[in-house]
């Protein structure tokens, strides 16, 4: 980025794009530009504010001609600043700590009782454009701007549907949700191991699911973790936060032959802050029935929760890797629900 500024002679209103690669999602594209607004620095140098954005990710930044960055803002309000190190070793220590967690919780105008007991919550969205949130009926249904949410019911799927172990047995359609990668590490002979250990042969998907959800729950310890999440390495350490569980469990499951996804969004948390708000989430979605793309077949479950299925708290705005739930950052700091009714 600071290259192509440096080559590239910058006027209020001009736009233009650049290839751009993000090391942590692993995903590229074009990152597109504007020039917005020019500011005169102290020493006389002028200064140029720009706007950009990427997978629906919007910041400011105030660049040099060089393309040096002096200021950058996020969609969640966090600054960062250049400054010297000894600049930064002389900023007082706030007598307040930033609890990042809190500065990106969804606000819920209202709250939830009994929260993760509950079948069924329907809630207005505010502050973003109302299909930012998906509509994925049955379980997660929008009209306009109401978002209604129903706890999955497994025993209206059959409950016999088989897990697919051998390759031949495998559906082209449903390959995908079997496959392996970086961060789901299915076909890893220590994941294997693992889980040929929990499912046994003739265990049916619902069965495998639910034995997957108390694994994880229990062996997992819950802890705050920063990094790409991997199933492996989730295996080996035993600790991580909701993308830990996750990465574990969808590796698990994909080993056992039991078709499973990444969802990602937010969830409602009483125990954070002085009131009830929702808070990012990632969770796992498993295919019960036989059919991969008929949405009620497919039900979400919630190993750091130990909820099979998982609670209808749970509002779903991206599905898969990292890549993908990067997106998830274009409404960080804008969305906001209304509670309707709760039961």
């Amino acid at each position: 980025f600071e290259h192509v500024i440096s080559t590239r002679t910058l006027a209020l209103g001009d736009k233009f794009s650049v290839p751009y690669f993000d090391p942590v999602t692993m995903a590229d594209g074009e990152m597109n530009v504007e020039v917005v607004d020019v500011e005169i620095l102290e020493n006389g140098e002028e200064a140029f504010w720009l706007t950009t954005a990427f997978l629906g990710i919007e910041t400011r930044v105030l660049v040099t001609p060089a393309g040096e960055t002096i200021r950058q803002t996020s969609t969640m309000g966090m600054e960062s600043v250049r400054m010297t190190r000894e600049a930064a070793q002389a900023v007082p220590a706030s007598s307040e700590p930033v609890d990042l967690i809190a500065q990106s919780a969804v606000a819920l105008a209202g709250t939830i009782p009994n929260a993760r007991e509950s079948h069924r919550i329907a809630m207005r969205i505010t502050g973003v454009e109302p299909a930012l949130v998906l509509d994925l009926p049955p379980w997660q249904v929008r009209t306009d701007d109401l978002v209604t949410i129903k706890k999955a019911e497994p025993e209206g799927i059959p409950a016999d549907a088989p897990l697919l172990p051998e390759l031949e047995d495998r559906p082209e359609r449903v390959r995908e949700y079997l496959a392996d990668s970086f961060s789901l590490p299915a076909a890893h002979q220590d994941i294997q191991k693992r889980a040929d250990s929990l499912i046994g042969p003739g265990t049916s998907r619902h069965a495998a699911a639910k034995i997957l959800v108390d694994h994880v729950y229990n062996y997992v310890e819950k802890v705050p973790s920063i990094g790409v999440p991997n199933g492996l390495e989730v295996l080996r350490s035993a600790r991580g936060d909701c993308n830990e569980h996750t990465a574990l469990y969808v590796s698990l499951a994909r080993a056992a032959g039991l078709p499973s996804r990444i969802a990602a969004g937010v969830v409602y948390s009483d125990r954070i802050g002085i009131r009830g708000a929702f808070y990012y989430h990632a969770w796992p979605e498993v295919l019960l029935g036989p059919d991969v793309d008929n949405p009620a077949h497919w039900v979400s479950v919630d190993p750091t929760f130990g909820q099979f299925p998982a609670d209808p708290t749970h509002v779903k705005l991206v599905e898969g890797d990292l890549d993908q739930q990067i997106g998830i950052m274009a409404v960080m700091g804008r969305l906001g629900f209304t509670l309707v009714s709760a039961e």
